[in-house]
């Protein structure tokens, strides 16, 4: 059996098949899967008053976000395709807290906003269009208000408005129903009032409140005329600082989660005014805001806590809820910037709760991260370990889908991610390898027809060996020592016995083979030079035609340039005296195929320092022609992969770059030719978002479409994004 058989598609290095169909015109395109992240400019420093409403009587929900000295409001676009430019209407002041609702009973969406440090409420009219007049100040004074809530409390079907003040008051204004209130009835709560929560607690039809208080949660049971019995202590088990209602284990009583410094609390209500002790879920510090929806439409309520962490990465955390008042442990969508006021509606129309956030910065904006109706947000990225240094692909249950392997040089581990064939992958499987793994390869050391990997571990010095089982499990064999710092490694047969071997590149020149027996353990290395004294990465290919594999490494050490060194075998695991091309500076990666329809195997080289690619066309006995450089518009170019991304019967280059999060395609831009030594040119046609520090990726056919796709391990997100091809 072919021990490369089950690979499926051409990988990260060698891609010789073209596309029998051929095109016109420079047009390519590639997509995520799920929804992309969008954010759209606001006030600067928005904090947690954000709320979404109809504001223009379209159907569709919209946002409102206050922040220093204004009120923006983002229209939803008809097609949910996210939000229109934000229209922005000014007030007196920084907006702590903002509530919406029809105060005027003209059938149009107004605002009630609350300002830090002052002591007043205003009240923006709304016209029905989106617009709103002139933020007007009600005519009482309030100490310090936080927090403001509209609540029709006595059942006149007009809404009345809640206030709490840092001072510890909290004021209760009967709505008019057109646009005016009574005088304040105002309670005494204490120090510091907060949050403000409406339901019927106690199951008598009536409206009750629970507000924080200090740290503290309190419950007034309403009477039905605006005023409340008095206050009752709510335990939550920890220092209380917002709190939700919803039901969150189906029995049709309102219960409360609440946003505590380290957890959030679910306190169960048993309908009669009294709530069962708080059940604890651990959360990160420096927690913002918090919303309850369903996020994956399990029918059970779900948690998002929006995070701004002194240090590291701000993000989004879900707690998915299972039905019985329980949490599970938060899961992180990173925002990259301070998140903090959070609201949830279904933006897009896709059946959907998506979330809205503010980000707290003097350039603020909302940022709109699209639920994808399983519990995700945004561009469905799969998590791996911490720092993924390499990707490879391959059918690792043999259920004829595409699944990914990636090492995690952090976590020391490699993370296995199994294909759905649609445009999703399972939760990753993480399997224990050496220390520092730096790269992985795949293929039947054993000639059982399963495949099995190999893994360099920069740190322990050797090469991990996991045998596939061929249901997407594999059987840990050990680890082989193979010298100082190995930095990649792939397979091949170098001897010619049909058997894989491993080549393995150290981080000072040296080149270890290990000859395989063919049952999945290996012969003692045979070192010898490299011929690259900074190697970075290492492919395999039969690169003069004899039949025999060969090597490229690529080596950075040369000022200006760098160069890659060609080792062409000699057929006993051994090599003839390295070659060396010259390329441009830092190359980083080295990708091989046919770019110019020669049949003749040329390679392409990311250059991470001078932010291109250079192209070497091999003349067939080994040697390559002078390189040739193409501009690639992102910057820190790791990693590069060929394929025929348009169909046009010309292999293409991709790069993932590192400077600038993003993938760049530079078409094959010439018409191929038979001749030896055909020219070929390329262009930069676009670049398409991924995650953090892209550096790695390979091509493949991932959802089975007949286009090769894109998958790039990003080292610094802790995950792997895939560009599906789209081109048609």
């Amino acid at each position: 059996m072919n021990p490369y058989s089950k690979l499926v598609c051409c990988g990260s290095a060698v891609c010789l098949t073209l596309a029998s169909g051929i095109s016109s015109g420079q047009d390519v395109s590639f997509r995520e899967s799920g929804h992309p992240r969008t954010e759209y400019p606001v006030g600067s420093f928005p904090r947690n008053a954000i709320g979404t409403g109809d504001f223009n009587n379209d159907g569709l929900p919209d946002v409102a976000t206050g922040s220093s000295g204004a009120v923006s409001v983002l229209l939803a676009a008809a097609d949910g395709s996210g939000f229109e430019a934000a229209r922005s209407f000014a007030v007196s002041g920084t907006v702590v807290s903002l509530a919406i609702g029809d105060v005027n009973g003209d059938g149009n969406l107004d605002l009630i906003t609350a300002f830090s440090f002052s002591s007043t409420v205003s009240l923006l009219r709304g016209n029905g269009d989106g617009t709103f007049q002139g933020a007007t100040a009600l005519p009482f004074s309030f100490s310090s208000p936080v927090f403001v809530a509209l609540v029709d409390l006595n059942a006149d079907n007009k809404l009345d408005l809640v206030v709490t003040s840092d001072f510890g008051t909290l004021y209760v204004l009967l709505g008019n129903g057109d646009g005016t209130f009574q005088n304040p009835r105002t309670t005494s709560l204490g120090s510091s009032a907060g949050s403000i929560s409406s339901g019927d607690f106690d199951g008598d039809g009536r409206v009750d409140l629970v507000i924080t208080v200090s740290g503290s949660l309190l419950l007034l049971l309403g009477n039905g005329d605006g005023t409340f019995q008095s206050p009752r202590t709510i335990a939550s088990g920890a220092t209380a600082r917002i709190a939700v209602a919803g039901d969150f284990n189906g029995d049709k009583r309102l219960d409360l989660a609440v946003l505590q410094p380290n957890s959030v609390a679910i306190v169960l209500g048993n309908g009669n005014g009294t709530f069962q002790t708080p059940r604890l879920t651990p959360i990160a510090t420096d927690s913002s805001d918090i919303k309850a929806g369903d996020l994956n439409s399990d029918g059970a309520l779900d948690v998002v806590v929006t995070h701004c962490p002194f240090s590291g990465t701000p993000f989004v955390g879900i707690l998915f809820g299972n039905g019985t008042g329980m949490l599970q442990a938060p899961v992180a969508t990173a925002t990259f910037g301070c998140t903090a006021g959070v609201a949830l509606a279904d933006f897009d129309l896709d059946g959907s709760l998506d979330v809205v956030a503010n980000k707290n910065a003097s350039n603020g904006t909302v940022m709109l991260l699209p639920g994808n109706g399983d519990g995700t947000l945004g561009p469905r990225r799969p998590p791996t370990g911490n720092n993924p240094t390499s990707v490879a692909d391959g059918d690792f249950n043999e259920d004829g889908i595409v699944d990914l392997v990636v090492s995690n040089g952090s976590s020391n581990s490699v993370s296995l991610l199994l294909g759905n064939g649609d445009t999703t992958f399972q939760q990753a499987r993480n399997l224990p390898v050496g220390l520092g793994p730096t790269s992985v390869a795949v293929g039947d050391i054993n000639a059982d027809g399963h495949l099995d990997l190999a893994v360099a571990n920069s740190a322990s010095d050797d090469v991990s060996v996991l045998r596939g089982r061929g249901d997407g499990t594999f059987i840990p064999l050990g680890a082989v020592l193979v010298g100082d710092r190995p930095l990649a490694v792939v397979f091949g047969d170098f001897n010619g016995d049909g058997n894989l071997d491993i080549a393995v590149v150290r981080s000072f020149g040296q080149l270890s083979v290990l000859l395989g027996n063919g049952n999945g353990t290996f012969q003692a290395p045979i070192s010898s030079s490299s011929g690259a004294s900074s190697p970075s990465s290492l492919a395999r290919a039969d690169l003069n035609g004899d039949g025999i594999d060969d090597l490229v490494v690529t080596d950075g050490s040369s000022f200006p340039s760098g160069a890659v060194v060609v080792l062409l075998g000699i057929g006993n695991g051994t090599f003839q005296a390295p070659r060396r091309f010259n390329t441009n500076r830092a190359p980083s990666s080295v990708a091989v195929g046919d770019l110019n329809g020669d049949s003749i195997p040329d390679l392409a080289v990311s250059n991470r320092d001078s932010q291109n690619v250079t192209v070497l066309l091999g003349i067939g006995n080994g040697m390559f022609q002078p390189g040739v450089d193409f501009f690639v518009l992102g910057t820190v170019p790791n990693a590069v992969v060929l394929g025929d991304f348009n169909s046009d019967g010309r292999l293409d280059i991709a790069t993932a770059n590192g400077g600038t999060n993003n993938v760049s395609i530079l078409l094959n831009n010439e018409v191929p030719k038979a001749a030896v030594l055909g020219p070929v040119s390329f262009i930069d046609v676009g670049e398409f978002s991924v995650g953090s520090g892209p550096r790695a990726m390979v091509v493949c056919d991932f959802n089975d479409d007949g286009l090769p796709d894109l998958a790039v391990a990003n080292s610094q997100s802790n995950d792997v994004t895939v560009l599906f091809n789209t081109t048609r």
